[in-house]
């Protein structure tokens, strides 16, 4: 519960050749996943993934863990269901299984969170401050 309205997925996969792989993740409004929200296919658009170590930043190593951050707001305190599978683009080129369904709650205030930053502070390295 209490997850951003844009939150962040994070998957991985193994291949059994060791191949380099791809995931799309579908979002659902069902627990059965029948209704999908919206689908992110990563062999479509790079948009919203970090952290890619293979093929030019576009794929990663098998066992690798995947992240994604969805790139438009999801509607305040709704319950999501989501499911993701990967993609073997060297091997097979096929989607395999999808994952267990896994459930999640978005925040009810659709305001940003305030942060206060007082004082003598110092930042460095790899530091992200989100709304």
């Amino acid at each position: 519960t209490n997850v951003e309205l844009r939150p962040e997925f994070r998957m991985y996969s193994t291949d059994q050749d060791g191949n380099n792989v791809k995931y799309k993740i579908e979002i659902c409004s069902t627990s059965n996943c029948s209704s999908i929200v919206s689908t992110i296919d990563q062999t479509s658009s790079q948009t919203g993934w970090q952290s890619q170590s293979q093929d030019s930043g576009t794929s990663y190593t098998s066992g690798q863990t995947a992240i994604y951050t969805h790139q438009s707001s999801l509607a305040a305190n709704t319950q999501y269901w989501w499911r993701a599978s990967a993609i073997d683009p060297s091997g097979s080129n096929n989607f395999g299984s999808v994952s267990a369904i896994s459930s999640f709650t978005t925040i009810s205030n659709s305001s940003p969170p305030t942060v206060n930053i007082k004082g003598n502070v110092n930042m460095g390295g790899n530091v992200i401050i989100r709304p």
